[in-house]
C-alpha cells in the first residue's frame, strides 16, 4: 500500500459453506459472510474454534445439527473418519444445501462437507477460513485495504488489494502439483489483468437472488 502497489491473490479452498449451515448451527439468520468466518475462528456456545481440531469441530457440529432437528443420522459432515464414511444421499435438503451455488454450476468441484478422501477440500476449507479471519484482522489492524470478493462487493475497487477464491483445475492443464497449480492461477490472473479483462470475471451472469446467495457462499474467480 505504501508503494501504491496492489495484488490480487487467492487460495485453493472454499471461503464459505452452503446456505443453511450457519442457521442450523446458531438458529439465527445468516446476514453476512463474516458472521460464518467469526463463528469458525472464535467458536460459539458448545462449538470450539476450528483451529483447536477441525475434525472434532465437524463432529461436534454434526451433533448440534442432529439434536436441533431431531435427525436420525449424523449431520452434514462426512468422510473416512466419520460415520457415515460415505454419503451417497444428502438427507438434509430441507434444512441446508449440500453444495454452494458455484459447485452446482461447476460439478467438478467437491462438496465442502466431505472431510478427507481424494480431491476433498473440506478440512482445508475449515482451516483456511479460520486463517482468512486472521488475515482480515491483521489487515484491519494495520489499516491495509483488502477487498474480499465477492463478499465486499462485486466490483473490483480502484485501490487496495483483492482476495479471490481460486479453483486451479480450471487453469492448470499440466502436471498437478501445488506449485504448478499456483503458477497456473497466477499466470491466468496476470494475463487477464494485462488485457483489461479482470473486471469481466468479477461480474458473473447471475440473477439477483443468486447474487444474494453468492454474497454469503462465495464464488470461484474465473467461473
Amino acid at each position: 500500500d505504501r508503494n501504491e502497489k496492489r495484488v490480487i491473490f487467492g487460495f485453493d479452498h472454499n471461503y464459505s459453506f452452503p446456505i443453511g449451515l450457519y442457521e442450523a448451527l446458531t438458529d439465527q439468520q445468516w446476514m453476512e459472510w463474516r458472521e460464518l468466518v467469526n463463528l469458525l475462528a472464535d467458536g460459539i456456545g458448545n462449538l470450539p474454534p476450528v483451529m483447536s481440531d477441525a475434525r472434532t469441530w465437524a463432529k461436534k457440529a454434526n451433533e448440534v445439527i442432529r439434536e436441533r432437528f431431531a435427525f436420525e443420522v449424523d449431520g452434514p459432515f462426512w468422510g473416512p473418519t466419520f460415520e457415515p464414511r460415505r454419503r451417497p444421499v444428502f438427507p438434509f435438503g430441507g434444512i441446508l444445501a449440500e453444495r454452494r451455488l458455484i459447485e452446482e454450476r461447476c460439478p467438478r468441484m467437491k462438496a465442502v462437507f466431505q472431510l478427507g478422501g481424494v480431491g476433498s477440500v473440506g478440512l482445508q476449507s475449515l482451516f483456511g477460513i479460520s486463517y482468512l479471519h486472521k488475515l482480515i484482522s491483521f489487515c484491519e489492524e494495520k489499516e491495509i485495504s483488502l477487498h474480499c470478493w465477492p463478499f465486499d462487493g462485486w466490483f473490483l475497487p480502484n485501490k487496495g488489494h483483492v482476495l479471490v477464491e481460486m479453483y486451479p483445475t480450471l487453469f492448470n492443464q499440466g502436471p498437478r502439483t501445488d506449485q504448478k497449480d499456483a503458477e497456473a492461477c497466477a499466470m491466468w490472473l496476470a494475463e487477464q489483468d494485462r488485457s483489461g479483462q479482470l473486471g469481466k470475471w468479477a461480474e458473473p451472469s447471475l440473477s439477483l437472488a443468486d447474487k444474494r446467495r453468492v454474497s454469503l457462499e462465495g464464488w470461484s474467480f474465473g467461473v
